[in-house]
């Protein structure tokens, strides 16, 4: 037992995680990004007319933001789990953002720069909207992680370049909200918060549409749900004996991520959009669904489900997903700028190519910023060492 910092109860000690990286989790993070990179390249397209064998195949992608949704419950729960095993150290705060600030900051600053650079030596190929004041005097907001309240034209040259960075935002904010949160309050405490964030979400969501519509999409107050969901998932994953408890339960655990994941297809045909009123819920329900997932790869390797995860195709691409989360928008748009002189479309065999080679060069980009960049800077950052020197999976 021991007292938590800022309280005077005392609680059971959170089991430190093992130091054994889990591939499983890299590969659900491999998933998230297949998601984003389906919506962007095929669904988010320019394609088949309505009714068309086409667009019926771009159709079935359009559910890809919730990639993103993925990666929120995920980070809610690595993000907690390392802040709930090292909430006692000394350098609680410091490690904690120096090592933050390492994984996110040099991929990301490098995306702004080279933001300005390409638009003045692209300028030239007349295909997007471009104010180089605009982006001169927007681009600040990105380096305060305060993009949320900047808006571009669609399908301009900064909604390809920059349209992606919005979840970084409410990363960054989830960051600041969070480890005071961990450090100062009781585990108990801190499960109630949780619970009351995914239980409230959604009803403040559906007030807030009224006056502030598709926007509750982007900012982190509305996305509490999905990144408390993952931290609450945390709290009881440390706790023995609700470990125990959920370990001899683990083959329920997968039935019930089989049975919330059926209705996915209803929602991909009938309720597809990220900001429709409808979303406020939707989100809601992909919280569940995610943090149920996460909790059955955790709590049961024997599955065909936790087999697939491990597929090391899978487990590469999530190990290199941040990078090609910055910059698989910008490079699709470029590419198709530059070569076809026309917006992204994958109607004809000649923009099926452009994308597909957009694609290749995504990933060959983060392969080698993976390679020769991110890991520098990562094995900097690792320097800072959590006290139970936790090397599951962190969040990218």
């Amino acid at each position: 037992m021991l007292e938590c910092p800022g309280s005077k109860s005392k609680v059971r000690a959170p089991t430190p995680l093992t130091q054994k990286r889990i591939p499983e989790l890299d590969g659900i993070r491999g998933v998230a990004i297949a998601a984003v990179l389906a919506l962007h390249f095929i669904s988010d397209t320019s394609g088949g007319d309505y009714g068309s064998f086409l667009y019926r195949f771009q159709a079935a992608f359009r559910m890809g933001w919730a990639g993103v949704d993925l990666f929120f419950v995920l980070s809610g729960f690595l993000i907690g789990s390392i802040l709930l095993s090292s909430r006692e150290s000394q350098t609680y705060y410091s490690h904690f953002y120096i090592r933050r600030s390492f994984r996110i900051l040099p991929v990301y600053l490098a995306w702004l720069v080279l933001c300005v650079l390409v638009a003045v030596a692209t300028s030239h190929a007349g295909i997007f909207p471009y104010d180089i004041s605009s982006i001169s005097a927007k681009l600040p907001y990105y380096f305060v992680f305060l993009q949320t309240f900047v808006s571009w034209p669609m399908f301009s040259f900064a909604h390809y370049w920059l349209g992606p960075m919005w979840s970084l935002a409410v990363e960054e904010h989830f960051y600041l909200a969070a480890a005071p949160l961990v450090r100062y309050l009781s585990l108990k405490s801190l499960a109630v918060i949780s619970v009351t964030a995914i239980v409230i979400s959604p009803i403040v969501r559906l007030i807030a549409w009224n006056h502030l519509g598709g926007i509750i999409y982007i900012l982190m107050v509305f996305r509490a749900d999905s990144l408390m969901a993952g931290v609450f998932l945390a709290i009881i994953w440390q706790d023995t004996s609700a470990r125990s408890w959920i370990e001899a339960r683990k083959k329920w655990v997968f039935r019930s991520c089989v049975l919330l994941a059926a209705p996915f297809p209803l929602l991909t045909k009938w309720f597809p959009l990220a900001y429709g009123r409808y979303a406020a819920v939707t989100y809601s329900y992909l919280a569940l669904l995610f943090s149920i997932v996460i909790l059955s790869l955790l709590v049961d390797k024997t599955t065909w489900f936790s087999g697939v995860m491990r597929n090391p195709a899978l487990v590469e691409l999530g190990r290199i997903s941040y990078c090609v989360y910055i910059v698989n928008l910008g490079v699709l748009g470029l590419c198709h700028s530059l070569i076809r002189h026309k917006l992204p479309s994958i109607a004809d065999a000649g923009g099926i190519s452009v994308t597909v080679v957009a694609l290749a060069l995504t990933l060959s980009i983060a392969w080698l910023s993976m390679r020769y960049f991110e890991s520098e800077m990562l094995a900097m950052g690792s320097r800072y060492k959590y006290p139970a020197a936790l090397r599951f999976s962190e969040p990218g």
